[in-house]
């Protein structure tokens, strides 16, 4: 554990690098301080005034907040691990490839090696590429406060444009995926460039058939609204249907639809409800197996 006082260049007093989650969670509690994941945001909105606290509690060092494994209820993804350590991991890409892509397209190798999977859910951004995988997984989050943990389905913590259910003095440990053999998943993105961009619209789709019937599709978009969310009309359009290419016009119908009512007219409407059909039938069409351009 160390303390330091005085970051003045990030307008706190004081700096807090504890090495255990109990000394973290005990820290959580020092009045208004913030976590301090890989930092990729939480600097920058601090430097620029966006965000104010009278202290840091670096993450850094607490190695019960890292880590991927697979234990008998899932995959369990410590809140500190890396989007470079999520991409390259052999559980990740066996369970769930799609939130090993999503790790791969997040900023640049730099963001990646040090940017959080639990940082980028708790900062609650619109844009965020692993929470629209994270919802259509329906993962779980442990969340902890000094004497007390919950499980949080992760479609309940964002709440608003970078705010979220959490208690201030509580802390995200780790994440539960139950793994689905044999579903398709795919994670597609729209940005303005190639690479190191940030998302213009991002979608995870899981489907699981039987018999060339969908019987569950979940969804999920991000950056189509305050938050990201579960594609519900969507979801209840695709369950029980045999996927063709009418019905993905009727999907994509319905995707834009949802999107319209989700932004209640905002100027950007128009771009992002045929953004959100768009990513939709690209997915279906890689489920169905047809080619995409």
């Amino acid at each position: 554990m160390q303390i330091k006082k005085g970051v003045n260049a990030l307008n706190v007093q004081n700096y807090y690098r504890p090495s255990t989650l109990d000394e973290a969670l005990c820290y959580m509690q020092s009045g208004c301080v913030k976590a301090l994941a890989g930092g990729t945001d939480l600097v920058i909105a601090l430097r620029e005034r966006e965000l104010e606290a009278s202290g840091l509690v670096d993450l850094s060092l607490v190695e019960e907040l890292r880590g991927i494994s697979v234990k008998p209820d899932g995959l369990h993804i410590g809140a500190m691990t890396t989007f470079t350590q999520i991409q390259n991991s052999a559980e990740v890409g066996g369970i769930c490839p799609m939130l090993a892509q999503a790790a791969s397209m997040v900023g640049s190798p730099q963001i990646r090696n040090t940017g959080t999977i639990g940082g980028n859910l708790a900062n609650a951004a619109t844009a965020a590429d692993t929470v629209p995988v994270l919802m259509a997984m329906d993962a779980q989050a442990v969340v902890m406060r000094s004497g007390d943990t919950r499980l949080l389905p992760v479609t309940e913590i964002p709440t608003g444009l970078n705010a979220t259910c959490l208690a201030p003095d509580e802390l995200i440990v780790e994440f539960v995926l139950n793994p689905r053999p044999g579903a398709f998943m795919d994670f597609e993105k729209i940005g303005r460039r190639k690479a190191l961009a940030i998302s213009r619209i991002n979608m995870a789709l899981v489907m699981e058939c039987q018999d060339g019937v969908i019987e569950r599709a979940a969804a999920a978009f991000g950056a189509v609204g305050k938050t990201a969310y579960r594609a519900v009309p969507v979801e209840a359009f695709l369950a029980g249907k045999v996927l063709s290419n009418a019905c993905i016009e009727e999907a994509a119908a319905v995707a834009e639809q949802m999107v319209a009512e989700v932004l209640q007219g905002r100027k950007t409407t128009p771009y992002k409800k045929k953004l959100a059909a768009a990513v939709l039938r690209r997915a279906l069409k890689k489920a169905m197996g047809g080619e995409v351009l």
